[in-house]
């Protein structure tokens, strides 16, 4: 990586810094990137689909079920990366991880979690296939008309909400 400052030219490779780092004025010099990647599995090894969340990064070990991988991830300023992986019917699992690594991942099964979904009927339109869609709507408290903020996903795209309307648009 090499940065043209306008006091010279400082060169970082493998963390080590040449030229003249004395002149670097721009803040603290950028931190190595981290790879992570392995499975995720339940206690008898088989593979789940989950969402890993890291650095602003996400990905979804569906495909095939287990595998995930996210590279180039920054460090947060204590030189660590915080792994998150959510997968339904299990804890979350969130760990600090020290550098790039390749490991499998065992989740714990949550249990008899409650249903907070109330029962519908999902539309069905064949002829929407390969359009774009849009999806939109309100999140509310379980069973009262409360709005409240959630995250929501819809065909991989990750969209927040402030306080509680949500809108994404499906290729």
């Amino acid at each position: 990586m090499i940065f043209d400052s306008s006091c010279g030219i400082i060169e970082i490779q493998s963390g080590q810094i040449s030229g003249n780092p004395g002149l670097w004025t721009h803040g603290p010099v950028p931190p190595d990137l981290v790879d992570i990647s392995g499975t995720i599995k339940t206690g008898d090894g088989t593979g789940i689909c989950a969402m890993v969340l890291a650095s602003g990064q996400f990905t979804f070990s569906c495909n095939p079920p287990g595998v995930f991988s996210l590279t180039g991830l920054p460090r947060e300023n204590d030189s660590t990366v915080k792994r998150q992986i959510y997968a339904d019917g299990f804890f979350p699992k969130i760990d600090t991880l020290t550098g790039t690594t390749d490991e499998a991942v065992v989740m714990t099964r949550s249990g008899a979690c409650p249903s907070y979904n109330t029962p519908y009927t999902p539309g069905v339109f064949p002829d929407s296939a390969g359009e774009r869609i849009n999806i939109s709507g309100t999140i509310l408290l379980q069973d009262t008309q409360t709005p409240i903020c959630a995250m929501t996903l819809a065909n991989g795209m990750v969209n927040s909400c402030l306080p509680a309307t949500v809108q994404a648009v499906t290729p």
